[in-house]
């Protein structure tokens, strides 16, 4: 039987654009971080910059931010979407946030929103948000950024929206605090400067002082508020008590002038920032937002992140939990003191399914030889549905004592998560293998027909 060259093409083609052109998209989703442009105006997706986590060389955290889009903007006001997605485990407590960078990478306006995010493993969800900068962030082309994090203070990933243009409202922006020339002194000495991020570390009995320049477009000397707020670790974190800082109104004339103060300190050893802005006399904010970082000395430590193996368990199952800890804020290189050194620690963990049911607990004594980076395995006694760690970080004291320098929980989701990502369902080795194959067959098909034409 003699068989058309054409339509053998045809088939091969046909093999070819049926099987091997949907495996090369996988291939392509599964690279991920591509730059994509969308159509529709006004609507634009970046690059991602996607992070796995390590610590010592162990993976400690696979959360990505991808696909983002500037949806539109409206005056100042942007709304946008993007996706979270995480390949390995069950990570809870995903913070996000979005802020404006300026041309030499400093962050000049973010705000943190209030959603938690929790995704199992090879899942994605899509979030939009509205964002609104301070009426204080000066004209110009600034990059809209996304960053998210970990509720523990762990940094997961970053991307970028894109170019955008801010417009101020000069009226309303009666005076500014300029970043760029706020730096931090400790008690008397004003000759040590340490930047506003810089992250040094102080005493217990030692002040913190902030010097700023200010410009004011105010035509008359104005009294102003100062306001701070205190946040553990960084913005992110949940809002501290504080004490001191400075409280009498500041006088500030047209112009541009300079302000020193004494900023507020929180009441335990940990790294804070501090949020501070200026406020007319009636409260109403006025001015941009400064955060400083800084390190309070002593021991402290943090429980960073928490990967579970699984969305549920049931009896007889264990659970093998990955969780991240550091010790003491002040233990980093360059701190003042050296940092504080921590032992006897101790972790314990409560898994509670969601029907309020203890389900498995698990106490940890800490050796010198453990790292920072656990695996630990928590037998299960009852089934266990959509459960919640409750994690204590302590230390015991020569005395018995037991100072417990951490403490979070950690909450699964609810098992309504999207399909598995394209890129987890199908290695590229396998990819590979099979258009081997496929070309292979075409082939074989190919010369089996051509020797009987």
């Amino acid at each position: 039987m003699k068989i058309n060259k054409s339509y053998i093409s045809f088939v091969t083609m046909f093999v070819v654009f049926v099987f091997f052109v949907p495996i090369l998209g996988m291939a392509q989703t599964a690279g991920g971080g591509a730059t994509q442009q969308t159509g529709g105006s006004g609507t634009t997706s970046s690059s991602i910059i996607n992070s796995s986590v390590l610590a010592n060389s162990d993976l400690v955290a696979t959360v990505n931010i991808y696909r983002a889009k500037l949806i539109s903007q409206n005056d100042n006001t942007f709304n946008v979407s993007f996706d979270l997605s995480n390949r390995i485990g069950v990570q809870t407590g995903i913070k996000y946030s979005i802020y404006l960078s300026d041309s030499s990478g400093n962050t000049v306006d973010e705000k943190v929103y209030d959603d938690v995010v929790s995704i199992g493993e090879n899942q994605r969800i899509t979030k939009t948000a509205e964002y609104t900068p301070s009426f204080a962030v000066p004209t110009g082309k600034y990059t809209l950024m996304i960053r998210s994090e970990s509720s523990g203070g762990l940094p997961l990933a970053i991307g970028t929206f894109g170019l955008v243009n801010i417009t101020s409202n000069v009226s309303a922006s009666s005076i500014t605090i300029l970043p760029d020339t706020c730096y931090l002194t400790i008690g008397t000495n004003t000759k040590t400067k340490y930047t506003l991020r810089q992250g040094v570390d102080i005493g217990d009995t030692e002040s913190l002082t902030a010097t700023c320049s200010v410009s004011s477009i105010l035509k008359l000397t104005t009294s102003f508020t100062p306001l701070f707020e205190t946040r553990v670790r960084d913005i992110f974190g949940v809002k501290a008590d504080q004490t001191g800082g400075a409280t009498s109104s500041i006088s500030i004339k047209h112009g541009t002038s300079t302000i020193s103060l004494v900023l507020p300190k929180a009441l335990k050893p940990q790294a804070y920032d501090v949020l501070f802005n200026l406020t007319y006399n009636d409260g109403s904010v006025t001015s941009n937002t400064i955060n400083f970082h800084y390190v309070l000395n002593g021991s402290s430590g943090t429980v960073q992140n928490v990967i579970f193996d699984k969305l549920s368990y049931v009896a007889g199952d264990t659970a093998n939990l990955k969780i991240l800890i550091s010790d003491a804020a002040d233990t980093f290189s360059g701190s003042r003191t050296g940092g504080t050194s921590i032992s006897n620690k101790i972790v314990n963990i409560s898994l509670i399914s969601k029907d309020v049911v203890t389900c498995g607990s698990i106490s940890k004594s800490l050796s010198a030889n453990d790292s920072e980076y656990l695996t630990l395995s928590i037998p299960i006694s009852v089934d266990c549905f959509n459960p919640t760690a409750s994690i204590t970080f302590s230390t015991t004291g020569t005395d018995g004592t037991q100072q417990v320098l951490d403490s979070k929980t950690f909450t699964t989701p609810l098992q309504t998560q999207t399909p598995p990502l394209a890129n987890s369902s199908m290695p590229t080795t396998v990819i590979v293998l099979i258009s081997l194959i496929l070309i292979a067959v075409i082939i074989f098909i190919y010369e089996k027909f051509h020797k009987k034409a």
